[in-house]
Formats: C-alpha cells, sequence, structure tokens
C-alpha cells in the first residue's frame, strides 16, 4: 500500500498522468496507491501554479487509461483536512 496525502494537490495534470503510468507498473496484485487530492464539481484550476483543483472524473478516468481501477472514498471528505482521496488498484479489484 501506498498513501500520497497532499501530493496530488500541487501537481500538474501531466505529472499525475506520469505517476498513474508508473503505479500500474509497480502495484503489486492485491496492493493499492491511495491519494489525496483538492476536488472541485466546477472548472478544473490551479491557483498559482500552486493549488490544483480536478474533478473526480478526471483522474478516474485518467488512472483508468492506465488499465487502474479507481474509485472516491467518500468518507475521507468528514475529516477536518480538506482534501479528497481516491483508491487505485489493478483493473477489476476495487478494495
Amino acid at each position: 500500500m501506498v498513501h500520497a496525502h497532499s501530493v496530488f494537490s500541487h501537481s500538474p495534470l501531466p505529472v499525475i498522468d506520469e505517476c498513474l503510468a508508473h503505479v500500474g507498473r509497480v502495484l503489486a496484485p492485491g496492493g493499492w496507491f491511495d491519494f489525496t487530492f483538492d476536488r472541485t464539481e466546477g472548472k478544473e484550476h490551479q491557483v498559482l501554479r500552486e493549488d490544483f483543483y480536478y474533478r473526480t472524473e478526471t483522474l478516474i478516468s485518467l488512472a483508468g487509461q492506465h488499465g487502474l481501477t479507481a474509485r472516491f472514498m467518500p468518507d475521507w471528505e468528514e475529516l477536518p483536512h480538506g482534501q479528497s482521496k481516491i483508491r487505485v488498484t489493478h483493473g477489476g479489484s476495487g478494495l
């Protein structure tokens, strides 16, 4: 298991794309990769090239392009940290 807390909140989409390509390559069977991000339901945007806001669907789709299954974890938003979380596994495993 790997957890990237507040990494993708500060990463442009091409960096996330490259990361997910490597996750798919090195993730052990049955393993998972969790990452937090700043979620928006509106237009994706960035602030001062430092804080990036993504739609959940964008990141789930990007994971799928690398043969990964991704699911939004809504319970994470109940905590007081202000970020959202997605869990990524190899295709077909929705742990």
